[in-house]
């Protein structure tokens, strides 16, 4: 989980907000509570590393992309930000 922090902190989208540890951390509960039973050993051990450029499973990608796209717009619905705000 700590890996997948480090990798939302730096989120070109999030990178120079000023967001709370604790909305980086739900979103990476989110994330890896999405992708955990269906991405790939690959996958998951290099985003347990953090690093940005860790290797990721080619077939894993729609995968994270969707899951952080879920996880993002339930996070700004949380935050009270609708559809409107995106």
């Amino acid at each position: 989980m700590a890996g997948m922090s480090k990798m939302v902190k730096e989120l070109p989208q999030l990178k120079n907000l000023k967001v709370p540890e604790q909305v980086l951390q739900n979103l990476s509960t989110c994330i890896v509570d999405k992708i955990y039973d269906k991405a790939t050993p690959v996958t998951l051990n290099g985003l347990a590393t953090g690093r940005t450029t860790a290797p990721l499973s080619r077939s894993d990608s729609a995968l994270i992309k969707s899951s952080t796209l879920q996880c993002v717009n339930q996070l700004k619905q949380q935050m009270g930000g609708g559809a409107g705000n995106q």
